[in-house]
């Protein structure tokens, strides 16, 4: 799941005595815009930082760590993803993408990603379990290959 978050103010939020803090606490969810490492915002004024700020913390990461790509590049510097998908963000903001453009190719990047990893590791055959069923009510043909059981406690 994705969440586009759109900046509507240029200036930062955080307080001057948070600024040189990696990641600033807002609304029980940490705000990273310090210590990104690898990521170049030269180009970009106030306001395109801002935006890229708030679209990498908006944002997950294509590795499986779970973070977003702000928080990724904060606590996991040797991650290989995330370097990549800030850098798409900084340049696609200066190339004058909208959000919903950078986010699309943010999510082609995970895709991408999720495909390159492969199908997940195929179901582990179950062993056959047999469980005595005569005199319980059942639906069906006796003779059936499958039989589902299903137990209830309705309590």
């Amino acid at each position: 799941m994705l969440v586009l978050v759109a900046c509507s103010s240029g200036q930062p939020s955080a307080r001057e005595d948070q600024a040189a803090k990696p990641g600033v606490q807002q609304a029980g969810a940490t705000f990273y815009r310090d210590g990104l490492s690898g990521v170049d915002f030269s180009g970009l004024d106030s306001v395109q930082k801002e935006r890229a700020l708030q679209i990498m913390n908006g944002n997950k990461c294509a590795c499986p760590c779970q973070m977003t790509i702000a928080q990724c590049r904060v606590e996991d510097k040797s991650c290989p993803k995330s370097p990549g998908m800030a850098a798409t963000v900084v340049n696609a903001i200066k190339s004058g993408q909208t959000d919903q453009q950078i986010v699309a190719a943010l999510n082609g990047m995970r895709a991408q990603a999720n495909a390159a990893a492969g199908p997940s590791q195929p179901a582990q055959p179950v062993q056959k379990v047999t469980i005595n069923t005569d005199g319980e009510p059942s639906l069906g043909k006796a003779d059936a290959k499958v039989t589902v059981v299903t137990f209830g406690d309705f309590q």
